[in-house]
């Protein structure tokens, strides 16, 4: 009876010692998560696992001396006094026993020195201290495996405290181990990893369910990707760049932003237009029937060329016909000098997507002086369009200071994804300081094709003007694409056209011009039916055919035009 009295009196004692530890230990200044404003939260107990692993951290001996030297811990025995075990009275019994049996030899002798374990190892516990990892920082997989490590400077210089690094490692036995800084100026941080850190961004790949789960809330902010903390991440709507070689994943960025825009679209607060010399990734949505953008310019051949030409003179139209309407109101209290044009109905914002923007700059050029105008009007949108609400999203494969010169000056947003290029293009997109700061899109993102199921794709910084962030662009299907569009297709539209292998189209049926068969033959007939509709979207040709020479298509073009220009007047 008495044995299991003082059993039970033992296990209540070591109860309270272990519970009373574990909840004075979820305290904020700990890292824990009882506030005193929620008292939901005020028997909360610290998580076990954390409490284990600082139970680990002080048996390291080099970690207790440092932050609790013995020589403040012992005393002289005294021939009478009474010494009751050290270990069972500390929540942490096990350290207590191991740094106790290490300073053993402090203990022989008619001299020996009585040593207060229990204390010094209750004075490291409040030095050294086994933290969560803190909400900047997130790593997949199980999360039991990942901690911070603080350790109070002390009055100890901060290079002596770093210097524990290894020791900190070796308490543990860890995987790896990393400082971490924070704005706990008194303390120096370490992330400790037992296991392999899982990168989320590499190990998980975010589709459809992501925009689902985070939708655009306005058209300011549209949440594209994922950051490293598994919290997302929202594009500023301004001029963007998307730069990565083949198969990045520059379509995530691009086919994420027209997704969150769309709801927009619907309410008539966003317009877009876009611009694609290859196709592939504005093709669905340039189907027959379609109406989700005002217009669309596709083709690489040189009556497309001219199309794309039309398609930045509208915007530019629009630049202009909204400089022309402002009207500055300077009466007190009413001070308004017009230099915003929020997303209205009356003032929709305009969207332009230009993919592959180096190869419409390279068609451009084969135009010779007739396509000098345009890239110097593409420029000019760039430089005044965001005051008007017109903002430019373009992505290319391929940087050249010639292209790019003037442009990067005036977009503030780049997302940079793998490439190969230069040391030139990283410093000049993502800041001079970019590659010292580890953000390296050369090295640090590992390589994506179809043999490795494109891993990687879609990985990158982005360059905003809060700093550089390293994200993964939620993805989308040909299915998921397909999908958005068909809400935007006409009443009795024929869905039948988004079962073609490539998108069918004749540029007539909209009212632009003649067709590639037609200019291969040497022109457009003159008793064309086809109205001009500039409300109309736009049109494009997929495969790349043999045109006729600028004048010829000039030729060809004002034959139309005159032909359609009779048409109404009957």
């Amino acid at each position: 009876m008495v044995l299991a009295l003082w059993l039970g009196g033992w296990a209540v004692v070591r109860l309270a010692l272990v519970y009373g530890e574990r909840w004075k230990r979820n305290a904020k200044q700990y890292g824990g998560t009882r506030r005193f404003l929620r008292p939901k939260t005020w028997l909360r107990l610290q998580p076990a696992h954390l409490f284990k692993m600082q139970g680990e951290l002080l048996k390291s001996r080099t970690v207790v001396e440092f932050t609790a030297p013995i020589k403040h811990f012992s005393e002289e025995r005294k021939e009478k006094g009474f010494y009751p075990g050290e270990a069972w009275r500390s929540p942490y019994p096990k350290a207590v026993k191991v740094i106790h049996d290490e300073n053993r030899d402090l203990t022989k002798g008619k001299s020996g020195k009585h040593l207060r374990t229990r204390a010094q190892i209750a004075r490291a516990a409040k030095w050294a201290v086994v933290k969560p990892l803190p909400e900047d920082v997130f790593i997949g997989g199980d999360q039991s495996k990942h901690f911070m490590v603080a350790i109070g400077l002390n009055n100890h210089r901060r290079n002596l405290v770093e210097a524990l690094e290894e020791d900190v490692r070796s308490a543990f036995d860890a995987q790896s181990i990393e400082p971490y800084s924070s704005e706990e100026y008194d303390r120096v941080n370490f992330l400790v990893h037992l296991s392999m850190p899982e990168d989320i961004l590499v190990e998980r790949k975010f589709g459809v369910e992501f925009f689902e789960e985070h939708p655009a809330l306005s058209p300011y902010s549209l949440p594209l990707a994922v950051m490293e903390n598994g919290k997302p991440w929202c594009l500023d709507l301004h001029h963007t760049l998307i730069y990565g070689m083949t198969g990045a994943g520059k379509g995530g960025p691009i086919q994420g932003a027209i997704r969150q825009l769309a709801p927009f679209v619907h309410e008539g607060r966003v317009k877009l237009y876009g611009i694609d010399p290859k196709g592939p990734e504005l093709g669905a949505y340039a189907k027959k029937g379609v109406r989700m953008f005002e217009r669309i310019s596709i083709g690489l051949a040189e009556e497309n060329i001219r199309q794309h030409v039309t398609t930045i003179n509208q915007i530019a139209a629009i630049v202009a016909a909204r400089g022309n309407t402002i009207d500055p109101d300077f009466r007190e209290g009413h001070e308004d000098l017009g230099r915003d044009f929020p997303a209205t109905k009356k003032t929709p914002w305009i969207v332009l997507f230009i993919d592959e923007y180096l190869t419409l700059v390279k068609g451009l050029k084969k135009l010779g002086k007739e396509g000098a105008a345009p890239l110097a009007t593409l420029d000019q949108i760039l430089a005044t369009g965001r005051s008007f609400g017109v903002y430019v999203i373009l992505a290319t494969q391929v940087a050249t200071k010639e292209v790019f010169g003037d442009v990067r000056d005036n977009v503030p947003n780049a997302i940079v994804l793998k490439h190969k290029a230069s040391d030139y293009w990283t410093k000049e997109f993502l800041g001079e300081d970019a590659l010292d700061l580890g953000f390296d899109p050369k090295t640090k993102i590992g390589p994506s094709n179809k043999a490795n199921g494109y891993k990687t794709a879609g990985i990158g910084y982005v360059s905003t003007a809060s700093g550089v962030v390293r994200v993964r662009f939620g993805y989308l299907s040909d299915k998921d694409i397909i999908a958005l569009a068909r809400e935007f297709m006409e009443p009795g539209a024929d869905l039948g056209v988004f079962n073609e292998k490539t998108p069918v189209f004749d540029p007539k049926d909209y009212g632009l011009g003649p067709t590639a068969d037609e200019l291969a033959e040497g022109g457009a007939n003159g008793d064309s039916n086809a109205d001009d509709d500039p409300e109309d979207d736009g049109g494009f040709e997929v495969q790349e055919v043999p045109t006729s020479s600028a004048d010829e298509f000039t030729l060809a073009l004002q034959e139309y035009e005159k032909s359609s220009r009779a048409n109404r007047q009957i």
